[in-house]
């Protein structure tokens, strides 16, 4: 379980919103994360996307530790 205040800041600080937007306005583009209905499995499969990337979205491992991508989606998940 992450910290959802923590997450806040990493998800403007690391410019997550640029792609995703919020949940007050959307993106026209890429996955809208405030729409996923999560469960075990998608928390794995974000939790892997956002530590390796994967086209066009880059990869994180070498930017936030492990605590702070669960940070990141606890607060996505809390925004839902």
């Amino acid at each position: 379980a992450g910290d959802a205040a923590a997450g806040e800041k990493l998800f403007e600080q690391e410019h997550c919103n640029g792609c995703h937007g919020t949940k007050a306005k959307p993106p026209a583009k890429f996955p809208n994360l405030f729409k996923i209905k999560w469960n075990d499995q998608e928390y794995e499969e974000a939790f892997a996307l956002i530590k390796k990337g994967k086209s066009p979205m880059p990869g994180y491992a070498d930017k936030l530790n492990d605590k702070q991508i669960a940070d990141i989606i606890a607060f996505v998940k809390k925004e839902k």
